[in-house]
This record gives structure tokens, sequence and C-alpha cells, in this order.
């Protein structure tokens, strides 16, 4: 599993040699066939699904993969966020976004070799989901609270500086999953921003706990 950004079909062709499984998000200019080596109209296909749709196709029109393609089909409140996101993005390069992206935009899109014995369409869907998760949590960890950002050069410094900030994390994360409710049920990030604010109260109260009497009363 792996950002767009890293989409190859020769990379997808090599690890599936390999007897390796893969999940991804499908990318909108790729090509395909379908198993009867017709070119494949996605759109089309996308029309006559309701929900959630699958079927075997082949990636590609040289390279031929043969993937499952699963859609599924989002809220129209989600389509139009992500067809905002397209027309801005649009902007910023002054041209206007085609067609094909723009009725993709009502989808989900994975592409997997996995069978369907070993993992149905809805455990498709979820192991994305997951993963978006796990993509949030780094970007949090790296725009809020720096943890890949250090000032000094000497090894062993970072070394702790990168300890000591993972060590926050888990206090940060113990303390979401006890306190959750209030401000900090919305999202990680505000809940990382909630975190910040009150790091220095917490550390007050943390200090007193320990030399106030509070753990040695325990």
């Amino acid at each position: 599993m792996a950002d767009l950004g890293y989409f190859s079909r020769k990379a997808l062709q090599a690890k599936q040699a390999l007897g390796q499984y893969f999940v991804r998000r499908y990318k909108v200019r790729t090509e395909g066939l379908t198993l009867a080596g017709e070119p494949l109209d996605l759109r089309e296909w996308l029309s006559q699904v309701e929900a959630v749709g699958e079927r075997w196709v082949l990636l590609g029109q040289q390279a031929r993969l043969p993937v499952r393609l699963v859609a599924f089909r989002v809220s129209e409140e989600s389509a139009n966020r992500a067809r905002q996101r397209l027309y801005a993005y649009a902007r910023k390069r002054h041209g206007q976004p085609s067609s094909r992206a723009l009725a993709l935009a009502g989808w989900v899109v994975l592409i997997t070799n996995v069978p369907e014995a070993l993992l149905s369409a809805r455990e498709v869907w979820v192991m994305a989901r997951v993963r978006w998760q796990v993509e949030i949590l780094f970007r949090v960890w790296k725009s809020c609270f720096r943890i890949d950002a250090c000032r000094s050069r000497n090894a062993w410094r970072v070394l702790c500086e990168l300890y000591a900030k993972l060590i926050g994390m888990v206090l940060w994360h113990w303390m979401l999953l006890v306190c959750r409710g209030g401000v900090w049920d919305r999202s990680l990030h505000k809940a990382s921003c909630a975190f910040r604010r009150l790091s220095v109260v917490l550390c007050v109260f943390a200090f007193w706990w320990w030399f106030g009497g509070g753990y040695w009363a325990v």
C-alpha cells in the first residue's frame, strides 16, 4: 500500500512476479483492458454500479497486469469536496480538470491482486481507510510536533531528541484515549493543537504530582 506518487505498472508487475500482494488507489490516467482485451470504459462501467462494484481487468495497454478493480461510491458531499480540490488544483496550473477526473471524484477506485477468497471488497475498503489514517498520523507528527526536525548536528543529540519526542507522542496518544471528548474528539490535528496549548499546564501538574507528594502519597 502506497501513495499515488509511487504508482508504477512496472513496480506492480514486479511485485506480482514475486508473489506479493498490493492494494493501491487507481490512477485516473491509467489505461486498462477488459479480460476480453477490449478497452475499458471506466465511466461507463461505474454508471452501472450502484454502491460497490468489482471486476477483474488488465492494467495497461502493453503490460496487461491482471488486477481486481474495486469501486465504492462516496457521498455527494465528499464528491463535491473532491471536485472543489480538483478545480483549485487546476486553477493553480491555469487549466481545467478533465471530465474523467470530475466523474471519478464521486468514487473511490482501488486496484488489488488479492483474490476474492482472501480479501473481500469491503475488506479492501477497510485496508485503504486504515492506511489513510496512518498517513494522517505521520502528518500530525511531522507538521504539528515536528518529530522529523532537529537543529543539532550531533548524532547523539539528534537521537536523544527523537526518543524524547517519541515518548511525548506515546503520552499524547494515551491522553487522547483516556480523555476522549470535548475538543479532543474532532480530529488528530485539532487534538494535537489542544495538547500543545495545554502542554505547559500538564508539565506543571506532572512536576507538582512528582515532587509535591502526589506520587509518594500513592
